[in-house]
């Protein structure tokens, strides 16, 4: 079922409660929100939803798949059916969240990518011509920063566009379930 959503409306009210909002958000056409497809990630989401009406933007959720390490190591035939089955389940999640997403703002997609997640995302960026990126970050996460530096930096580093980092774990952010 597809709803009718009037984003006039929804750019009016922005535009009476805040004077300088039309300086912002006309120029967003295209919101890209990467996202791990865990329970903390619909936060993000949510904020990228609340962008996505205020601008009249199309919103694309992102998953960038990396075959994990644990899978990396193994031997023998059946390898090779397991990281597809692993694949098929991490794209099939991100159907449903999308499926889930479009419930609450219509003008969505889903972009489903294989390789290294920093080079997927910007990429990315690039092929969908992105405006605004709105990604979460996990947190201070000490000995993994450490070890495997954080993909976050370095997409903010790389993006061709303006990046909206939230802390899926911030007090100051609340309860956004």
């Amino acid at each position: 079922m597809t709803k009718n959503i009037d984003f006039g409306k929804t750019q009016d009210l922005g535009d009476r409660l805040n004077p300088h909002h039309g300086r912002f958000f006309n120029g967003i056409k295209e919101i890209l929100v990467p996202t791990d497809l865990t329970v903390e990630s619909r936060k993000t989401i949510k904020y990228a939803i609340t962008f996505a009406l205020l601008s009249g933007a199309h919103l694309t959720l992102l998953h960038a798949y990396e075959q994990p390490y644990n899978l990396s190591y193994l031997r023998g035939g059946y390898v090779y059916d397991a990281i597809e089955e692993h694949r098929k389940d991490r794209e099939r999640l991100l159907q449903v969240l999308g499926e889930d997403t479009r419930k609450e703002y219509a003008n969505c997609s889903t972009a489903f990518r294989r390789g290294r997640h920093c080079e997927e995302i910007v990429k990315a960026v690039k092929d969908l011509q992105t405006d605004l990126m709105i990604m979460g970050t996990h947190g201070d996460k000490y000995f993994q920063r450490i070890a495997y530096g954080s993909d976050t930096k370095a997409i903010v580093r790389r993006a061709s566009c303006p990046v909206l980092v939230l802390r899926e774990h911030d007090k100051h952010l609340g309860n956004l379930n």
